[in-house]
């Protein structure tokens, strides 16, 4: 599951604005064949799951239809994921608005992938991340942008940009009058281009804590945060930040 916190998705619904925006993407089958899918697709904006074989032969089995703002068949690929929307999202960054893209999903469900994928922008694998910060710096000059990276693991918080691992100082999630959720003390990594930004992203990923599951080889084992943190390039005041 793709979601995406943004006003610019945001429409109105019974009386109130909905800002957080749903999408449900589906890998392909995997390589050594494995399961037959249950999945079939009804509409861009619902899918059918089958019902699993049950051992009573007299007992109804009945198909779930579960409906998102949108879906994404097995066919789509990285570029397809993120030019159905995230360049509006984005967008709204540049207006002063914070917005924030997350992936949910089990263990091997492509989460990673489809966030990270090949860090290269202009890679046919390249994920959501790459191609934001590609589409960021592309945009507009007069915005300078800085890079953070927070991990979450075993309830305690990991500075993931910080030369000094473990931080040497504790850190908390605090709420912000402007920008909402923040972490105060966490290491902004200022950068001039693309390749500077995605430099740090991959410094922060190496020190994320990954561990073999039955499923995954390199499963994360943690929750990683990176914020790309928008600033007026002239008086260095904060703009936004896109997470």
């Amino acid at each position: 599951a793709i979601g995406v916190d943004t006003e610019r998705e945001a429409r109105m619904t019974q009386g109130g604005e909905k800002t957080i925006v749903v999408w449900a993407k589906f890998r392909p089958a995997a390589e050594d064949g494995g399961n037959p899918s249950c999945v079939s697709h009804v509409s861009p904006t619902s899918v059918q799951v089958a019902p699993q074989a049950s051992a009573l032969k007299t007992e109804r089995r009945k198909a779930f239809v579960f409906n998102f703002d949108r879906t994404l068949d097995q066919s789509v690929t990285q570029e397809d994921v993120f030019e159905h929307g995230l360049p509006a999202v984005i967008d709204q960054a540049f207006l002063g608005r914070s917005v924030l893209v997350s992936t949910y999903g089990q263990t091997g469900s492509g989460k990673t992938y489809t966030m990270c994928g090949d860090l290269e922008p202009g890679g046919r694998d390249a994920g959501i991340l790459p191609r934001a910060v590609q589409y960021c710096f592309d945009r507009s000059r007069e915005v300078s942008i800085q890079v953070q990276m927070l991990e979450i693991y075993n309830e305690e918080l990991r500075d993931l940009l910080c030369s000094d691992n473990p931080s040497p100082k504790r850190l908390q999630i605090c709420n912000d009058r402007k920008f909402g959720t923040t972490v105060p003390g966490l290491h902004l990594a200022p950068a001039s281009e693309a390749s500077e930004a995605l430099a740090c992203i991959r410094q922060g990923i190496e020190r994320r804590r990954t561990s073999e599951t039955k499923v995954n080889k390199a499963s994360s084992r943690s929750h990683v945060l990176c914020f790309l943190v928008l600033s007026d390039a002239v008086s260095g005041e904060v703009i936004s930040r896109i997470g």
